[in-house]
């Protein structure tokens, strides 16, 4: 795995801003930009993190995050 963009459903192309097509073959951190959702500090790419480790990130990790649209401001 390398960490593209292959598809986005509809659902994540409101998280994200992003249309489908545009971010096809572009890298996740690029498309999908993740905050802490309590001090709004970025946050290391989850994504990257699993493939790195080689495992998937754990429920208790996803809550704290939140996905940030460019356009919308904070």
């Amino acid at each position: 795995p390398t960490g593209s963009v292959t598809y986005l459903n509809p659902v994540a192309e409101t998280m994200t801003g992003w249309r489908d097509a545009h971010a096809r073959g572009c890298s996740l951190a690029e498309v999908f930009h993740v905050v802490d959702s309590t001090t709004r500090e970025a946050v290391p790419d989850p994504m990257r993190l699993a493939l790195r480790e080689n495992r998937r990130s754990g429920p208790m990790a996803v809550r704290r995050l939140r996905a940030i649209r460019p356009d919308i401001p904070s």
